[in-house]
C-alpha cells in the first residue's frame, strides 16, 4: 500500500496555510521520509517512502496532479506501469473530471489534481478499490489519507465511535457505505470522485459505476467471452508480474488461485513462490490440490 496524506484548503486563507504547514512539519519530524509530491495553491500531497523503496507516483506533466499507486494503460499493459502521463492524457483526465482515467487506464491508485479553470480540487479512487482513501475535515482543512494512523496524532484531529454504524455492522456486515465506524472519518468509495471547492462542502460523483455497465450490456457469444477473458487475464497478470522481482502468491488449490499462479509463472523476470495455509479435515484435500497446481505451474510451494 502506498501511503499518502493530502491537504485541501482555501488558498486565500493564510491561517489555513499556516495550519497545513504545521501539520506537514509534524509529519516530517515524526518520519523524515514523508515527501511532498504535489504542491498547488490550496493543495499539498505527501507520499511516504517505505522500506527504502521510492513511492509509486505518476505525475501530471504540468504539475497539476499526481496518481498515487500503480497505473497501467489499457491495451499497453505489457509495456509496464505508467510512470508519467503525457500532456494529452493529463488534459483529458482534467477535462473529463477523471472519467478518462477510468476508461483509458487501470490499476490500484488514488488520483488527486487541481483544475485551475474551475478553481477546484478533485480526488478519484480507482474502480477496483485496491488503494484505500479515507477523508476527514478539521479546522477548515479537508484531509485525504491512505492510513488513519498517519493523521490521528495531528493537533485538532479527534475521532469518536459511530455506534449506529457498529450496531448495523453487527447485524449485517455485508454492505458497503462511506461510513467507517468513526464519526469524523469517511471512505471515498471505488470509482467515486471527490469534488472540492473553497468555501463549499465536498461533493461526490461517480466517475465509474458498475450499474452503468450492467444497464448497457455488451452481449457476446460464449467463445467471444472466453477469448476476451483469457486475453484480459493474461495481459493483467503479465503487467503486475513484471513490476516485482519476487512474488509470493496465496494458493488455496481452488480455481482462482490456481489460475493466478499459473499466469504469474509465465513472468520471466520474477521469482514466484506459492503459499498454502494448511488446515485440518477436508482442508487437507486443498493442500493436495495446491501441490498439483504448483507443480503444473513449475513454482515452489510453501505450506504454513
Amino acid at each position: 500500500m502506498d501511503r499518502f496524506v493530502a491537504f485541501l484548503w482555501d488558498p486565500a486563507a493564510p491561517a489555513r496555510q499556516c495550519q497545513v504547514e504545521r501539520w506537514i512539519g509534524i509529519l516530517q519530524q515524526a518520519r523524515r521520509s514523508w515527501t511532498v509530491v504535489l504542491d498547488q495553491p490550496g493543495l499539498k500531497v505527501l507520499s511516504l517512502v517505505q522500506r527504502g523503496a521510492a513511492p509509486v507516483v505518476t505525475a501530471f506533466p504540468g504539475g497539476e496532479g499526481v496518481v498515487l499507486g500503480v497505473l497501467f494503460e489499457r491495451g499497453a499493459e505489457r509495456q509496464g506501469r505508467v510512470r508519467r502521463l503525457d500532456a494529452l492524457a493529463s488534459k483529458r483526465a482534467i477535462a473529463s473530471s477523471g472519467v478518462a482515467l477510468t476508461e483509458g487506464y487501470w490499476g490500484n491508485y488514488v488520483a488527486i489534481w487541481r483544475d485551475s479553470e474551475r478553481q477546484s480540487v478533485h480526488a478519484l479512487r480507482d474502480p477496483c478499490g485496491g488503494a484505500p482513501c479515507y477523508m476527514s475535515h478539521s479546522e477548515g482543512v479537508q484531509l485525504l489519507f491512505a492510513h488513519p494512523d498517519d493523521i490521528a496524532a495531528l493537533p485538532g484531529m479527534h475521532f469518536t465511535i459511530d455506534w449506529t454504524y457498529l450496531q448495523g455492522f453487527v447485524l449485517f456486515n455485508y454492505f458497503v457505505t462511506p461510513k467507517t465506524g468513526l464519526c469524523e472519518m469517511a471512505e471515498l468509495l471505488p470509482g467515486q470522485r471527490l469534488d472540492w471547492h473553497a468555501g463549499a462542502g465536498p461533493n461526490f460523483e461517480w466517475a465509474w459505476h458498475g450499474s452503468a455497465i450492467a444497464a448497457e450490456p455488451n452481449r457476446l457469444s460464449f467463445g467471444e467471452t472466453r477469448d476476451q477473458l483469457r486475453a484480459t487475464a493474461e495481459d493483467c497478470f503479465a503487467a503486475w508480474g513484471g513490476e516485482y522481482p519476487a512474488i509470493v502468491a496465496s494458493l488455496s488449490g481452488g480455481l482462482d488461485s490456481s489460475i493466478l499462479v499459473a499466469l504469474m509463472a509465465r513472468t520471466p523476470n520474477a521469482s514466484i513462490t506459492a503459499l498454502h495455509y494448511l488446515g485440518v479435515g477436508r482442508e487437507r484435500y486443498g493442500a493436495t490440490l495446491a501441490g498439483r497446481a504448483a507443480a503444473d505451474a513449475g513454482v515452489r510451494l510453501v505450506g504454513l
